[in-house]
């Protein structure tokens, strides 16, 4: 059921971030993502982060 939960979420970001991306919203995806095992997908989602935003902590630690 967590699992479900977690793949629910990951769209749920996916459709917010095909209508406004930003670097938030890429880090909130990246964290199901990691949930789910998708690791490739957390670090796609982290490195959009960064490039949306240089400042953003949250995008340099994920990259970390």
């Amino acid at each position: 059921m967590a699992s479900l939960t977690w793949a629910a979420a990951e769209a749920d970001f996916t459709q917010t971030i095909a209508l406004d991306a930003t670097a938030e919203r890429h880090l909130s995806r990246a964290n199901p993502r990691r949930k789910l095992g998708n690791r490739a997908g957390s670090l796609v989602d982290a490195q959009a982060a960064y490039d949306l935003e240089q400042g953003s902590s949250g995008a340099r630690s994920g990259l970390a």
